[in-house]
């Protein structure tokens, strides 16, 4: 199934400006690539470098990458998520064009944080499952929760819970 040239220009976007802008560019790179369930190997061979490269740049071995490395980075990830039938691009297509009001804010964070300090920062609690909750979440979503109730119909809901692995879902 073919995706909209313009969602991967959008995800690309915001994937390349999240490295760039990132205090951690290697960590938030491992991140995207995580995100896509790539591994170092098969990310290196379609970008025909190293995978000691990747994880050098991952690990902070080596300086933050140029901006045609990171480029190269990003469509190879793009690329491998299409060769795969464009699974991650298609949930973020399906998450950015939601018309709903609900949904205030939907982040990434540029490296694993841990549950308990986001509670903390939010003053928030677990509400759901609090014995079974992921120990690090990768990104959140605010919801209103008056605004979900009294809009969003029953596709609009499972959207929003889909998209909420190894992410925290806040509700206002």
């Amino acid at each position: 199934m073919s995706v909209s040239p313009s969602v991967r220009e959008v995800l690309a976007r915001r994937i390349a400006g999240e490295i760039v802008l990132s205090s951690k560019p290697g960590a938030t790179m491992r991140k995207w690539r995580e995100l896509f369930a790539v591994s170092q190997m098969n990310l290196s061979e379609k970008m025909v470098v190293s995978s000691s490269i990747i994880s050098d740049y991952e690990s902070e071995r080596r300086k933050s990458p140029g901006t045609r490395f990171v480029r190269r980075f990003v469509w190879a990830l793009l690329k491998i998520d299409e060769d795969r039938g464009s699974r991650f691009i298609r949930e973020f297509a399906r998450l950015t064009s939601s018309p709903s009001t609900a949904v205030i804010d939907l982040r990434e964070f540029p490296i694993p944080v841990r549950v308990e300090y986001l509670c903390k920062a939010i003053k928030g609690e677990i509400v759901a499952c609090p014995d079974k909750f992921v120990k690090e979440v990768l990104g959140y979503t605010v919801v209103d929760s008056k605004k979900a109730v009294e809009t969003l119909s029953g596709l609009e809901y499972s959207q929003v819970f889909g998209a909420t692995t190894d992410r925290a879902l806040i509700f206002t």
